[in-house]
């Protein structure tokens, strides 16, 4: 159990707290809104380091996980949507070849995925424009066009947080 709570803290799930114990990891508007920046700025790298070596084979993987996420969003299964999403970014993250900016992105990204999926306070329509978003980011990894590489995939990043944000936490303005 121990091991265990030493990798969700890792993760970023829990925390430990002096004299209390180990707590499931609360975030606040500013938590969140610092993490999705981060996040935004790390894509937006990872994103521009692939488009230097994407095969027609990654292509093909980032298409089979946007058309998982189009698939789930008309269903309205969340769980295949984010598993899907997920590996989506995951493959971008390893096209880069760089293993701290992967383990950097998995410290920022997943427990956030997490928390989201617990949260679900997105429309269905947020889901499929999130799958048509991300089939515009290999639309210009297809294309290498450096730039819009990362604009696409920091775009793509801050609407889900303004949604997000807004989502949580509606009385207050971002």
């Amino acid at each position: 159990v121990r091991e265990a709570l030493i990798e969700l803290e890792h993760q970023g799930f829990v925390q430990k707290v002096p004299f209390k114990g180990t707590v499931v990891t609360k975030l606040s508007r500013d938590d969140i809104d610092d993490i999705f920046r981060l996040r935004a700025e790390l894509e937006a790298i990872a994103t521009e380091w692939a488009k230097e070596k994407a095969t027609d084979a990654d292509i093909e993987a980032l298409q089979k996980f946007t058309e998982g996420m189009k698939n789930a969003a008309m269903a309205l299964n969340l769980p295949v949507f984010y598993e899907n999403d997920l590996a989506f970014h995951r493959k971008v993250w390893e096209m880069t070849g760089n293993p701290y900016l992967i383990d950097a992105l998995e410290k920022v990204v997943v427990p956030l995925f997490a928390f989201f999926v617990m949260k679900n306070i997105r429309e269905q329509v947020n889901y499929i424009d999130s799958a048509a978003k991300h089939g515009e980011i290999i639309a210009a990894l297809q294309n290498r066009k450096e730039k819009q590489i990362r604009q696409k995939m920091k775009g793509s990043v801050e609407y889900w947080q303004d949604e997000i944000l807004t989502g949580l936490f509606p009385n207050r303005k971002p």
